[in-house]
């Protein structure tokens, strides 16, 4: 599969519930030869299967926060790492919200040697940082104890990805003028959902940051879709997520 310079797919545009055949919360972002996993959740490696994607093309992962429909997959890849197939033998970054060292170490001692991979593991919580071409800052969202957002910078390109969140104020300054803004919208209006968004919010936060592109994605069954919502008079692209769509800037 060919790439432009900059181009995100999606490879779980659901949630922790069964909907639609969508996968659990997960993004390949790449920039030039360099790739980030946003988030790791349920179906990732059959995801990245598809995309043709392997193990060692991935540079880092991120991991917005603790819960399964976003790590899990994570857990697997690392089981998977152990069989002769997988020829990495470089590091392999994980970053993300603050207690993720401690979060891992707490599945090592469940699991052992089964998610002990055959390279290093570096694992980075701070705030901001660089890898290769990537500058990312993370942020605080309305969610879980912990729960991050990431703001990367990439050739000139800025992508948001809030991971899961309820609407704040705050946010406006971190998706300012993203060129593609990955928001979650777990909730509906008439459903509201702790520590999610839905759908007038998402437009909104958009509307306010002037971002040039705005992906929903996160759905659960009572999420509702863009493509039903009066969107025409926004300066924006309005998209919905799907499974393995790609984005490329």
């Amino acid at each position: 599969m060919e790439y432009s310079p900059v181009s995100l797919t999606v490879l779980g545009s659901g949630s922790a519930v069964p909907f639609q055949q969508r996968a659990s919360a997960s993004y390949l972002l790449r920039c030039g030869n360099s790739c980030v996993l946003l988030d790791a959740g349920f179906w990732v490696m059959e995801r990245l299967e598809q995309t043709g994607t392997t193990f060692d093309d991935i540079d880092a992962i991120f991991i917005s926060h603790r819960h399964p429909d976003h790590c899990m997959g994570l857990i697997h890849l690392l089981f998977a790492s152990r069989h002769p197939s997988c020829q990495r033998t470089r590091p392999l970054k994980i970053f993300g919200f603050n207690g993720l060292a401690g979060y891992l170490e707490e599945f090592r001692s469940l699991l052992g040697s089964w998610i002990e991979p055959p390279f290093a593991l570096e694992v980075d919580e701070s705030t901001s940082g660089s890898l290769g071409p990537f500058l990312w800052q993370n942020f605080a969202v309305h969610h879980s104890q912990d729960a991050v957002g990431i703001r990367i910078q990439c050739y000139e390109k800025r992508i948001v990805y809030t991971g899961d969140t309820g609407y704040h104020d705050d946010l406006i300054a971190h998706c300012r003028e993203a060129d593609l803004l990955i928001a979650d919208c777990g909730a509906s209006r008439h459903q509201p959902l702790d520590g999610h968004m839905h759908v007038d919010q998402i437009l909104h936060l958009a509307q306010q940051a002037q971002v040039k592109h705005l992906l929903q994605s996160h759905f659960y069954p009572e999420t509702e879709p863009l493509s039903q919502q009066k969107t025409r008079n926004f300066r924006f692209l309005c998209q919905e997520a799907t499974d393995l769509l790609t984005i490329a800037f």
